[in-house]
């Protein structure tokens, strides 16, 4: 199917949609780093709207994430559940139910997951999300499945950051899976207005980076371009997210690209 319009042409094929028009996305075929990115870039573009102002606490915070990413799996067809209790695989290391995942999306046609999500508050949380092998996205790397891993930590330091990123960049269970990890970085829960996404499409690692930001109202909004500055400046116009390719199991930036 070939569809022309003002923002140009789609063409499907076995793999998806190919996206020819720059402005849809750069280009390519929409795989699993595509769709990763595309998550993002929606997450970062609809943050305003969560409507999360400074009198609510992290809990509402933590509600209100869920919920957007509970819509967005309705919305492309799936059924998100909360609270989900996976059923191992034969010979996993417990026979009993898994302990209940924050959200799941579970796709009718093979009643299997799809995506898997966990939301933590807290740096000294990540270990547990992360590292955990017989708990939440560590575990759930170990399932057949071909799922999707997400994690999204409203805050993190820039240590722990790194353990994290390191520790996955560098784990077999997590090399083999589609992991994306949303990460608010800062010295305290409340200076964590940088918000980086690293993807780990079976392997590969690409990194990009946003900010979060007050509005006059009390309430948080977030954009692509650089750190936000203390200077009243004319509005500059609206900055695209920038993602750069880090070289497989360091740190290390092998190539950068809008």
């Amino acid at each position: 199917m070939c569809n022309s319009g003002i923002l140009g042409e789609t063409i499907s094929n076995d793999f998806g949609v190919r996206v020819l028009n720059p402005k849809l996305g750069g280009g390519g075929v929409m795989n699993d780093a595509m769709f990763m990115k595309r998550m993002f870039h929606g997450y970062i573009r609809n943050y305003a709207a969560l409507r999360w102002h400074v009198l609510n606490n992290y809990a509402d915070m933590t509600s209100l994430e869920i919920s957007y990413f509970s819509k967005l799996g309705t919305l492309l067809g799936y059924v998100p559940v909360r609270e989900y209790a996976d059923v191992p695989p034969a010979q996993h290391h417990y026979a009993n139910k898994s302990n209940p995942r924050d959200l799941v999306w579970l796709n009718l046609e093979e009643n299997k997951v799809i995506l898997h999500l966990e939301r933590e508050n807290e740096s000294s949380n990540y270990f547990n999300a992360v590292r955990n092998v017989k708990n939440k996205l560590l575990d759930s790397a170990q399932f057949p499945e071909d799922r999707y891993l997400v994690g999204v930590f409203g805050w993190v330091t820039d240590a722990d950051y790194s353990g994290m990123i390191g520790f996955v960049a560098n784990n077999n269970h997590y090399q083999k899976k589609n992991v994306m990890f949303i990460s608010y970085i800062g010295p305290t829960k409340n200076e964590a207005t940088q918000i980086v996404c690293d993807i780990f499409p079976k392997g590969s690692h690409e990194r990009c980076e946003a900010w979060a930001e007050l509005d006059k109202g009390g309430y948080w909004y977030a954009h692509f371009g650089p750190a936000p500055s203390a200077e009243c400046q004319p509005l500059p116009p609206p900055a695209v997210p920038r993602w750069i390719q880090i070289k497989a199991g360091t740190n290390q930036i092998t190539n950068q690209r809008t």
